[in-house]
């Protein structure tokens, strides 16, 4: 490769990467038979995928190499070569990013994109835990819900269409169809949102009383196999990826929660009823 079409190939490790999709330009999807014919003849990658990715501060998705790497040695060689066969198919001027996965990023981004090559004998990354534990809270009052293991689902907001600030709680028991197309529904803000494959910011401030008082954003996920992920932003720096999750919980929450014919709480009788237990909380 020329200087000039090695400044536009960049490989690193982004952990504010946010996977949108899987990339599916013509052009570039005519390059993947002769990429997976690279990786193949050299070892180092496990799996490969071509995504559209966006990264924090930025609202344009632009696509990427993802890779997850088993040699950074042979790797180094394989990417060399794809960098190479892209250069050579639209030329110097045309930039690539070649994201480095870590363990968790793969994870996030097999939910919304497959990998176009995987190494004989190696499989893709397994599939991600089940969430067991959801809490997402634009403090002080904005936006609350809390999917806590053997408690009710507690959701209030202070955007309402129009009404007052209410909160609501969801009993499993009571309403199972409801419950059942609430579950769906966080499952699929999940994967559209994965901002947990991003790196946790000032996580020991999540949900700290303190913290709580002021503008900010607090957001934690617990696994069942173990893995605990929490986050906090002030509110004048929270990213776009969490803005938009936050908006796609209030939704679900005001299309399958405050839609139902149940009674509104105030936040402090709904606490009431919900117990607080620690499970979850902290980091993984």
């Amino acid at each position: 490769m020329t200087d000039q079409a090695a400044n536009q190939i960049r490989a690193l490790y982004a952990p504010d990467a946010y996977f949108v999709g899987e990339h599916d330009g013509a052009a570039e999807r005519e390059l993947l038979p002769t990429w997976i014919a690279r990786l193949q003849n050299q070892s180092g990658v496990a799996a490969a995928y071509l995504a559209r990715v966006r990264h924090s501060g930025s609202n344009e998705a632009r696509m990427a190499l993802c890779i997850r790497v088993t040699d950074g040695k042979a790797a180094n060689l394989a990417v060399g070569r794809c960098a190479a066969v892209f250069v050579s198919r639209f030329g110097p001027d045309r930039p690539l990013e070649i994201l480095i996965l870590t363990a968790t990023q793969e994870l996030a981004l097999r939910t919304v994109c497959p990998p176009f090559f995987v190494a004989e004998g190696a499989a893709p990354a397994a599939r991600p835990a089940s969430v067991t534990w959801f809490e997402l809270q634009m403090a002080p009052n904005d936006l609350r819900l809390a999917v806590l293991p053997g408690q009710p689902i507690l959701f209030g907001s202070s955007d309402t269409a129009g009404g007052p600030a209410a909160t609501w709680l969801l009993r499993v028991k009571d309403n199972p169809n409801a419950a059942k197309a609430f579950a769906i529904g966080l499952a699929d803000v999940i994967k559209t949102h994965p901002v947990h494959a991003s790196e946790p910011n000032e996580p020991d401030k999540c949900f700290e009383p303190d913290a709580l008082k002021t503008p900010s954003l607090h957001f934690r996920l617990a696994w069942a196999d173990g893995r605990r992920w929490a986050t906090f932003y002030r509110r004048e720096s929270i990213p776009a990826p969490f803005l938009e999750l936050v908006e796609a919980c209030r939704r679900l929450g005001l299309k399958e929660i405050a839609s139902l014919a149940s009674r509104a709480l105030t936040p402090e009788d709904a606490l009431r009823e919900v117990k607080s237990p620690q499970e979850g909380r902290g980091t993984g």
